[in-house]
């Protein structure tokens, strides 16, 4: 993250890797405003330089710069922090359940034996049909890389037959922005406990119980979600049958008659608070709202215009990150900041 602060009447800063899809700009730059966090991905050594025009015209203009290292010896080293099988690492004789390998790692790429390259937290479905040992192996950056063994074992005895999904369909699977609705309908039979989940799954993800031919609605905000129905077998819940739909975001899909999207506000009720203390995030606008926050920039939340969002902030700063899509697909980001102050405390 670049943090510039200046005077004058506009920045830009220019270097590799900044995001003018996100803060407005062109290839290379992007426009700088003053004590707002500018996000930037170099993958090599890099120099940002900033440019702020005065208030004189052109030649009236004053500019800094700073240099990014990248150093391989501080890259995190390969972990894995999980690797399951669900809904079971047991299965029934002959692999009539489909078994799903979920692993979890971070620091490198990681791989699976007789399956590939795999994502963490993003399921792969498998159906062995004897006992099997699956190896997860992630490699760092620096070449060094973990391992952790699964061993999934066929139970040898005759399970209940698995239910049968006839539907699983979303309204959409391409959307112009996120936050957009998405009707998700499921359909099946000789099952129940039927649960619809995001992968990965996690507290923070979707998790709803529904029946045979229920509909409901949700709006990812990542780029790409995976949804899953499995249901259970009537008479053995530990048989499962599982359908998984993707969902992706391309503004290719967008109209080019759409409206554009309006901050009307977006501030907080209170600008210095002891740490913990409630305050009130108010955003108002037109078009499609998400609403995130430093040290959790991928976790957007989606938000109504006018709605009152209570936050309880710890850190002595925090940026508070709203951004608008309209129906033509573009973006509007717009920043307020909190500062947490242990002097303010009564």
């Amino acid at each position: 993250m670049l943090m510039p602060e200046f005077e004058g009447s506009v920045g830009l800063i220019e270097g590799p890797g900044v995001a003018p899809e996100i803060y407005g700009g062109g290839p290379g730059y992007v426009i700088a405003v003053s004590g707002q966090v500018t996000a930037a991905w170099p993958t090599q050594n890099a120099k940002y330089r900033l440019t702020v025009g005065g208030a004189h015209g052109y030649g009236d203009y004053a500019t800094a710069t700073t240099d990014v290292v990248i150093d391989d010896s501080r890259c995190p080293v390969p972990v894995i922090t999980s690797f399951v099988a669900a809904p079971s690492s047991e299965f029934c004789p002959g692999g009539a359940a489909q078994v799903h390998l979920i692993p979890e790692f971070r620091g490198g790429t990681g791989s699976i034996s007789g399956v590939g390259p795999v994502h963490s937290e993003l399921s792969v479905p498998v159906r062995p049909t004897t006992n099997t040992r699956y190896t997860l192996t992630v490699i760092g950056s620096n070449s060094t890389q973990v391992s952790k063994h699964l061993d999934v074992r066929n139970l040898g005895r005759v399970c209940s037959d698995p239910p049968t999904i006839g539907e699983f369909s979303a309204s959409a699977t391409t959307l112009c922005h996120p936050g957009e609705e998405v009707v998700l309908t499921s359909v099946f039979e000789s099952g129940t406990d039927a649960t619809i989940t995001t992968l990965p799954r996690d507290s923070s993800r979707l998790d709803i119980s529904v029946t045979s031919g229920e509909s409901v609605t949700v709006r990812p905000t990542d780029r790409s979600t995976n949804y899953q129905l499995t249901v259970a077998s009537i008479h053995d819940e530990t048989v499962t049958t599982s359908y998984a739909i993707v969902v992706n975001v391309d503004r290719s899909v967008c109209s080019d008659t759409g409206s554009k999207p309006e901050v009307i506000s977006f501030s907080a009720d209170k600008s210095t608070v002891c740490p913990g203390e409630t305050v009130t995030i108010t955003p108002v606008f037109e078009g499609t709202g998400l609403l995130s926050h430093s040290g959790a920039w991928d976790d957007d939340r989606v938000v109504e215009s006018g709605e009152h969002v209570t936050v309880h902030p710890t850190r002595d700063k925090t940026y508070y990150r709203l951004t608008v899509f309209g129906s033509d697909g573009s973006p509007m980001t717009r920043f307020t900041e909190v500062r947490a102050d242990d002097s303010v405390c009564h």
